[in-house]
């Protein structure tokens, strides 16, 4: 047997793990979002310490997602995403039974590398 088989962690040490930057009004998920960039994006976001990129990136995620997901109705988010416009019933994009795509299963692993064609 390996390791200690009653560990003990106390709640002050449990506080001081993985502190939250800057001001946290609501609990956060335990998941984490990763996500790719552009190179002129990265570049710009990680421009910003670390302790003033972190909360920035929480704040634009919560506002675009509150903006853009979290509305009533697609209606409601045109008008608040392009005031003083009237939604043309061509730009609904709400999904229906046809266009609904089935989730496809991820394959695991590294992406096999593909033929690289010779030049003449």
């Amino acid at each position: 047997m390996k390791g200690n088989p009653n560990p003990v962690q106390t709640p002050e040490f449990k506080a001081k793990q993985f502190k939250a930057f800057g001001e946290v009004s609501q609990p956060l998920s335990s998941r984490v979002l990763g996500i790719k960039l552009p190179i002129d994006i990265d570049r710009a976001v990680f421009s910003l310490p670390p302790k003033e990129r972190v909360p920035w990136v929480r704040r634009v995620i919560t506002e675009a997602a509150q903006r853009e997901l979290m509305s009533p109705s697609p209606e409601e988010s045109r008008a608040i995403a392009h005031p003083g416009t009237t939604p043309s019933p061509a730009a609904d994009i709400s999904p229906s039974s046809e266009m609904t795509e089935q989730p496809t299963k991820r394959k695991r692993g590294r992406p096999r590398k593909t033929a690289v064609e010779s030049k003449p």
